[in-house]
């Protein structure tokens, strides 16, 4: 590829991607060049804030500006919405509220319970490989913590693990328009850490699908989704750090 040629092609890594971020706030930034068809230029912007435990980007070719920033802030709305109802540290939050009240059924709204059974589907499609009932277990060995357990949990406290898949134990029932979650067992609690992010992440495209946006990379904690492909025609290129 000639010199000339590779500087007018866009290569997205993390770094480039991340620049430009500024504390948990929003930041909409020119950070780079898009060529389009005809050899119109649209500028990319990038945009970070933190999120769920981590940091969320997006990165998108829009125009006017205003409508660039309008659509960022649509989708990070969507994402801390989502963010707010499926986390496990806060009280209110569906999840917490569930987690508080083992045995009892607990109404969540649409955005949980859609997670929900995407959630248990993947666990019966994988045995119990991924789980979503663990939150209680992974705190019995001290990971919530970070940290390392002070002493391996006895048998006793394992036992209830031993006997059945927890998400088999995790009910989810259909009242008029109203959806509940019961967790059938008192060890258990859900834990979405494997699958929220992404959900997330689809949430904020869908909104910025509905402002128009054609290309946009949308990522959160690792988790992305690229949407469209580089305005200059090629494919999106993510580079991934070396741990």
């Amino acid at each position: 590829m000639k010199t000339e040629e590779r500087s007018n092609r866009m290569e997205v890594n993390r770094r480039h991607v991340l620049r430009g971020a500024v504390g948990g706030g929003l930041v909409l930034l020119v950070g780079g060049t898009a060529w389009l068809a005809g050899g119109r230029t649209l500028p990319l912007r990038s945009a970070r804030r933190a999120l769920m435990g981590t940091t969320a980007t997006i990165l998108l070719a829009h125009e006017p500006r205003a409508a660039a920033e309008e659509a960022v802030r649509d989708a990070f709305a969507a994402m801390e919405a989502a963010a707010s109802t499926l986390t496990r540290f806060e009280d209110t939050s569906d999840v917490g509220r569930v987690n508080a009240m083992p045995g009892r059924r607990v109404p969540v709204s649409p955005a949980t319970a859609r997670l929900m059974r995407a959630s248990l589907a993947l666990a019966r499609a994988s045995d119990g490989a991924f789980d979503p009932t663990l939150d209680r277990l992974v705190d019995l060995w001290g990971f919530h913590a970070r940290r390392r357990p002070e002493r391996i949990p006895d048998d006793a406290a394992l036992t209830p693990w031993r006997t059945g898949a927890g998400y088999r134990r995790l009910e989810i029932a259909e009242t008029g328009e109203r959806t509940t979650l019961r967790l059938a067992a008192p060890y258990l609690g859900i834990d979405l850490g494997g699958i929220a992010k992404g959900f997330a992440v689809d949430r904020a495209v869908e909104r910025l699908r509905a402002h128009g946006v054609a290309h946009a990379l949308v990522e959160a904690g690792g988790d992305l989704y690229a949407l469209g492909g580089h305005p200059s025609g090629s494919a999106w290129r993510v580079g991934v750090r070396h741990p």
